[in-house]
């Protein structure tokens, strides 16, 4: 791994070595140790130190001259050329129940009765396809800038697919709290003990739940954000 484009990156996104080892539960010592070359991550780490800094492994090894999040694990391009697979509606959640505002997530038939659109998307491109309609992909739009380090900008359309493992470090929209707040936000398992939720716009903002919240419903994970993009605006 390079440890010179951890630098860079630390200076153009503005995060500190303290803010990277608070965020990866290690210590900055070890921190700086990858970014002088004289150790390197293992293979999760990796892919968690690119979602703190908002890239790409790719870039963190030098496959990649490009940093901005692109074909990792966690978030596709969307290339309908080289996908594969049957077709699928896909709705598009109106915004007025865009991320972050928290009045509660509805069922699935909810969200198709309040779409404003539909997009037609090739299977091979959403990734798992569940029978269960209350599973099925959708696309939403982010709201707010918390997750612009993830490189997931205000007024982005968002596609979530319930159906999709969420790993460490992957994007998620969530559901949490007693006001039932919606946000897209990053996702970490604690050994088994409980779960947390990340911003990643270097304001340090976490939330911590147990497996027992989980359970009574103070948490709510609602799907893996498998791809992002933004409309082009007019000048």
């Amino acid at each position: 791994m390079k440890g010179q484009r951890i630098k860079h990156l630390q200076k153009l996104r503005k995060i500190s070595t303290n803010q990277i080892a608070e965020e990866l539960n290690t210590t900055a010592a070890t921190v700086s140790r990858w970014k002088n070359n004289k150790v390197e991550p293992d293979d999760e780490t990796k892919f968690a130190l690119a979602a703190a800094l908002g890239t790409t492994v790719s870039y963190l090894l030098g496959e990649s001259d490009d940093p901005n999040p692109g074909n990792d694990r966690g978030i596709v391009t969307m290339d309908f050329n080289h996908s594969s697979g049957s077709i699928i509606s896909v709705p598009i959640f109106e915004r007025a129940y865009s991320a972050c505002c928290g009045i509660g997530f509805p069922d699935a038939g909810q969200i198709y009765a309040c779409a404003e659109d539909y997009i037609d998307m090739p299977a091979g491109f959403l990734g798992q396809i569940s029978e269960d309609p209350e599973h099925r992909p959708f696309m939403i739009y982010a709201e707010g800038d918390s997750m612009i380090q993830a490189g997931i900008t205000d007024g982005a359309q968002l596609l979530i697919n319930p159906a999709e493992n969420i790993y460490d470090g992957n994007a998620a929209l969530v559901e949490y709290g007693r006001d039932r707040n919606i946000a897209v936000k990053r996702v970490y398992w604690l050994n088994g003990s409980g779960i947390e939720i990340r911003s990643a716009c270097g304001d340090g903002w976490k939330r911590t739940f147990t497996l027992e919240d989980q359970q009574n419903g103070e948490l709510r994970l609602i799907g893996k954000v498998v791809w992002y993009g933004n409309k082009p605006k007019n000048g």
